[in-house]
């Protein structure tokens, strides 16, 4: 499969431009946003829901590899998923275990079924150059935090071995 530097996938090759980046991804793997320098920008070729800003994609870290996205969200978007979780937040699990601690003091809600949630599911499936694939996605997570509440700094990591 071929990508764009735009992680727009290539069907053909009237579908390059000059002076375009193209990026090979066997089967089976998922398109990687490339490596540039820390402060780099990127501009995904996807629609965003901001009306005259695109999204853009700006590069915090080289390893590991983190990027901040700007206009990924519109207001309205934002508004409908706090009214749709407003009353369905319960206090935080830590992980999947369903089990609470001191250590996150703060309330979660999870919204799969609001069109705005919807909506925000695929724009991140395009940003990362995927097809949407429902068993893939997540959940949109709503958290609220109430003075005095928190959820203690802590590293998520796993031993690859």
């Amino acid at each position: 499969r071929l990508f764009s530097d735009t992680a727009v996938r290539i069907f053909s090759f009237m579908d390059i431009r000059p002076g375009m980046r193209t990026y090979v991804v066997p089967q089976g793997v998922h398109f990687v946003w490339p490596l540039g320098k820390v402060g780099d920008y990127y501009y995904p070729e996807i629609e965003s829901p901001v009306p005259e800003s695109p999204i853009r994609l700006r590069q915090l870290s080289m390893s590991p590899r983190v990027f901040t996205v700007e206009n990924f969200m519109s207001p309205e978007e934002m508004n409908v998923i706090l009214a749709h979780n407003k009353d369905r937040v319960k206090p935080s699990e830590v992980g999947f275990s369903g089990w609470r601690d001191s250590t996150r003091t703060s309330s979660t809600a999870w919204d799969f079924n609001s069109w705005a949630a919807k909506r925000v599911q695929r724009r991140a499936f395009d940003l990362l150059g995927m097809e949407f694939e429902p068993e893939l996605a997540d959940a949109t997570q709503v958290l609220r935090y109430e003075t005095k509440e928190w959820y203690k700094p802590h590293t998520d990591w796993f031993d690859a071995r």
